[in-house]
């Protein structure tokens, strides 16, 4: 919902997704759908294995990511001349497909709880907050809920960037 929204206020140039609709319960994303067909917004398809790689680069600080090469035989490639199948240096007479980092300008995420220091809680095992927080340039949370640092200790989920946390200076941006 937070991007068609952001469509709807014409505030997005160009998104890369696998889909955008609303699930079975409220079907198309409709204002996405107007905004593209508008050429408002400019949309590249992808699949999610292969963004999710490009997240996982961005994260990690690498300019690339390998790819399975199957990707390399699919239209994708005709959509993005960035990606590259090369020869890969491991395997002799196999190929691999590199993909560009993907570094989100903005990461919008909503959850229960949040502190004042910017600090929030999934309460359910999720991969991909860890990984679209840690690739993206901002992070823009939404809570239901503001506690105590102390308080958010004691939530049973993740908790993103955990600045209480040893390893809180390896996140990409200052949160």
């Amino acid at each position: 919902m937070p991007l068609d929204l952001l469509c709807a206020a014409d505030c997005l140039i160009e998104i890369q997704l696998t889909r955008l609709s609303f699930e079975r319960e409220f079907g198309n994303a409709y204002n996405y759908r107007r905004a593209c067909e508008s050429g408002r917004i400019k949309s590249k398809d992808a699949c999610c294995a292969v963004i999710n790689q490009q997240l996982r680069a961005s994260g990690f600080g690498l300019p690339w990511m390998p790819v399975m090469p199957h990707i390399a035989y699919t239209d994708f490639m005709k959509l993005h001349p960035e990606w590259k199948l090369i020869d890969d240096p491991l395997r002799e007479g196999e190929k691999i497909v590199l993909v560009p980092a993907l570094s989100p300008n903005v990461y919008l995420v909503h959850c229960s709880k949040a502190d004042p220091y910017g600090n929030w809680v999934v309460e359910h095992e999720s991969f991909n907050e860890m990984l679209y927080s840690k690739a993206a340039d901002r992070v823009i949370v939404s809570a239901e809920e503001i506690v105590t640092p102390e308080e958010l200790r004691k939530t049973s989920g993740l908790i993103f960037p955990p600045h209480f946390n040893p390893y809180y200076p390896f996140f990409k941006t200052s949160w």
